[in-house]
């Protein structure tokens, strides 16, 4: 088992290529990894940071601060 981060990185032609095959299929994916893996793509893992986190919400800014935080200490 994987923690995914965001963002994932493919081709744009595999991306809409493994879209409209999902569409066509009816099938719902979750994420961008299983619908072009689901093509038959090789997917290739990359290591990743815990902190590399996604700002989507306004809460998130309190993690991302306490993250800037924490690396300030560091120094």
């Amino acid at each position: 088992m994987w923690a995914v981060q965001t963002p994932q990185a493919f081709r744009f032609s595999i991306l809409m290529d493994a879209y409209k095959k999902a569409e066509q299929d009816n099938f719902l994916g979750t994420d961008d990894a299983s619908l072009v893996e689901r093509l038959g793509q090789e997917i290739v893992i990359v290591k990743g940071n815990y902190d590399n986190i996604k700002l989507t919400t306004p809460e998130d800014m309190y993690f991302a601060e306490a993250i800037i935080r924490k690396r300030q200490e560091r120094l």
